[in-house]
């Protein structure tokens, strides 16, 4: 079976630094990813865009998106505020 070279490519987050172990007939990747986690990846994770960071990426869209929602409902609270003191 041909093994790809992954080290050094870069998939998302996480850039392939070397192979890490193999399990069940997969090669796991031992990966850096950008917040400074080193995962195990299994390379067709990678190769096909499945796993693209250590789990920080899903952590940091769920506060963007967190983040998101507080505003739109301060200001919707703001609004109906502003409304209510400039009605009396």
């Amino acid at each position: 079976m041909k093994i790809n070279n992954l080290a050094g490519v870069k998939f998302g987050r996480l850039t392939a630094i070397g192979i890490a172990f193999r399990k069940n007939g997969a090669i796991h990747w031992q990966c850096k990813c950008d917040c400074g986690n080193e995962p195990a990846v299994r390379g067709r994770d990678l190769t096909s865009g499945d796993t693209r960071s250590c789990g920080c990426l899903r952590r940091d869209v769920a506060r963007e998106m967190s983040i998101r929602k507080y505003r739109k409902r301060l200001f919707r609270y703001t609004d109906e505020a502003t409304e209510f003191l400039n009605d009396n």
